[in-house]
């Protein structure tokens, strides 16, 4: 009989104990639906956006479905992916564009050089386009400032480029324009961007919806794929199948688990957990590609060669600058690793010549200063102060 009564109150326990752990489960359920943001069609738990990730978000199909005159500034283009509109001019009034399709004060630019006036063109990303700063504050304005008026500095940055989409812009302008010298800027980012056919698949809440060229490994060399790119009216059912996408094996940075939506992620627990693995995993798969002589460092530095290659051809002179961000600035004390160290390597080991600025931002630090002093609020593009620094920089390297 006591026997039995104690199989009783141990079965009673347990039952307890199981009641306990699904009602602390479906409170917490509960709580996490609760707290969870609404971001722009995204759901957003404790800072971390939750998988599945739209393959192409609503903000993106409306670009996509525009016509290129109803853009009034980056507009698509069969060869470079996305540039910026002749005579264009953004919403906000901060980014204007000339005739060339080149940001900068709302001047012309005559094709012919001015006699005894040495031409300078910048090719980039978002960093050297001057991004988050009126025209005066980026340092192509600052650069042209401190060379005078015996320099012009032409400014072929474009948001959200590649070094590929730079190179190919370069040629594009360099034909046109006949500069004397060519500068080419890599963000650290652009490592990354160089292996993917989709700026959305680099990095989802991008303004850039379209497809990009790409340069693959070929033997000692490079090959270009997707060119002309895929059409902005194909992108949506390019992306949507994906494993019917012929030239999906040249995309690195294609992330399948991030768009999946299995049945479990019908509870909120399993989601955010399934979601921390997700964007942990995909991090470090990124990072892994910027280190060593891994696929972004390789292919970056095979773009910087080409770049000078190229530029010699044309009979101007090449010129290869480093920007390393806010999070890669701390790297460039004294003893420290730089962001940048692995392309590096790689660029000398190709005989390719560089100027990184990280140093320089770093040495202009006051003591207990952050490197978010030198960024737009502490965490975007160079500020006004940074730009500074960059153009004093590289002037001795142009002139």
């Amino acid at each position: 009989m006591s026997q039995e009564k104690g199989k009783t109150r141990t079965r009673k326990r347990l039952g307890f104990v199981l009641y306990a752990l699904i009602c602390g489960f479906l409170l917490i359920e509960v709580a996490l639906r609760v707290v969870t943001d609404d971001r722009n069609g995204d759901h957003v738990l404790f800072n971390l956006t939750q998988v599945p990730l739209p393959i192409v978000s609503e903000s993106h199909l409306r670009i996509l479905a525009m016509a290129p005159e109803e853009l009034p500034y980056v507009v698509p283009d069969p060869d470079l992916g996305w540039t910026i509109r002749p005579d264009g001019k953004t919403a906000d009034g901060l980014f204007a564009s000339n005739g060339m399709g080149l940001r900068s004060a709302p001047t012309p630019v005559n094709v012919t050089k001015a006699p005894g006036v040495t031409r300078i063109l910048l090719v980039g990303d978002s960093y050297t386009h001057g991004d988050e700063i009126p025209w005066p504050e980026t340092w192509a304005a600052q650069l042209q400032s401190t060379l005078g008026e015996s320099y012009e500095v032409l400014n072929g940055g474009v948001g959200g480029y590649g070094t590929d989409q730079a190179l190919l812009r370069g040629r594009r302008l360099g034909a046109r324009l006949d500069p004397d010298v060519v500068v080419l800027g890599i963000y650290r980012q652009d490592l990354l961007r160089n292996l993917t056919l989709f700026r959305a698949v680099k990095h989802p809440w991008t303004h850039y919806p379209w497809s990009k060229p790409r340069f693959v490994l070929d033997g000692e060399g490079l090959r270009l794929v997707n060119s002309p790119v895929v059409p902005p009216t194909q992108v949506e059912s390019t992306l949507t199948d994906w494993d019917a996408f012929p030239l999906r094996m040249h995309d690195t940075l294609w992330c399948a688990p991030l768009h999946e939506d299995p049945w479990t992620y019908t509870s909120r627990i399993w989601r955010y957990l399934a979601s921390r693995r997700i964007h942990r995993e995909r991090y470090e798969h990124r990072q892994a590609l910027l280190t060593g002589r891994n696929e972004g460092v390789v292919v970056t530095a095979r773009l910087a060669k080409r770049f000078r290659d190229e530029t010699a051809e044309s009979k101007a002179r090449a010129v290869v600058l480093l920007l390393p961000g806010v999070e890669g600035v701390p790297g460039y004390h004294d003893g420290g690793h730089p962001p940048l160290r692995w392309l590096h390597a790689e660029l000398d080991r190709l005989n390719v010549p560089y100027v990184d600025v990280g140093a320089t931002l770093y040495g202009d630090l006051k003591p207990g200063e952050k490197p978010g002093a030198l960024f737009v609020r502490g965490v975007g593009h160079p500020n006004a102060r940074a730009c500074g620094i960059i153009a004093k920089t590289l002037a001795p390297h142009v002139r």
